[in-house]
């Protein structure tokens, strides 16, 4: 795996990136965990958002943000179909 890592504000996302991002969040939180929230929020917009991409393929997220002076991650994932295969090949 040869990951290259970002941290990006909302505003300085190439809209590739935030299609990736919004497809990874879909599969992980609508598909395999069937969680039902409004996604993507208004907190994407202030979020900073740490994702990082093996070549060309986005396979991991997270998003950091503050509220009422609180640090929050959130958003939390990985690709598991690219979890599997790095599990598989060791």
């Amino acid at each position: 795996m040869n990951l290259t890592w970002y941290v990006k504000q909302f505003t300085g996302l190439t809209t590739t990136q935030l299609h990736d991002i919004y497809q990874l969040r879909a599969k992980t939180f609508v598909k395999e965990q069937s969680r039902s929230y409004q996604d993507p929020d208004d907190t994407d917009l202030t979020a900073r958002h740490v994702f990082a991409y093996d070549h060309d393929r986005l396979v991991a997220y997270a998003r950091i943000y503050e509220h009422a002076g609180i640090v929050s991650f959130g958003r939390i994932t990985t690709d598991s179909d690219t979890v599997e295969l790095a599990l598989a090949s060791n």
